[in-house]
């Protein structure tokens, strides 16, 4: 799932169950984690333990998203602009 269709459902899931359940749902957003899974790329990471850090933080502080590093920051930004008209190649 992209950040776009992730984001969408966690606020979708936080917007039923917090009212009624009174449950937060917190949304946890990275680029590549450094796992095995991302081994194949030299692209920049966060180490799991970063991202279970701040996710851990930001359930007790009762934050609804984190974003874990400049990714998924710059990511986010992107989705908060008015699409332009022209084509991205």
């Amino acid at each position: 799932m992209d950040i776009e269709g992730s984001v969408a459902l966690g606020d979708g899931r936080q917007s039923w169950h917090r009212p009624r359940e009174g449950t937060l749902v917190t949304g946890v957003h990275a680029g590549f984690v450094d796992t095995d899974l991302s081994a194949w790329t030299d692209r920049p990471k966060i180490s799991a333990a970063d991202v279970a850090e701040q996710s851990v933080r930001a359930l007790a502080d009762d934050r609804v998203e984190v974003l874990a590093d400049e990714e998924a920051r710059r990511v986010k930004a992107a989705l908060s602009q008015t699409p332009s008209a022209e084509p991205h190649v």
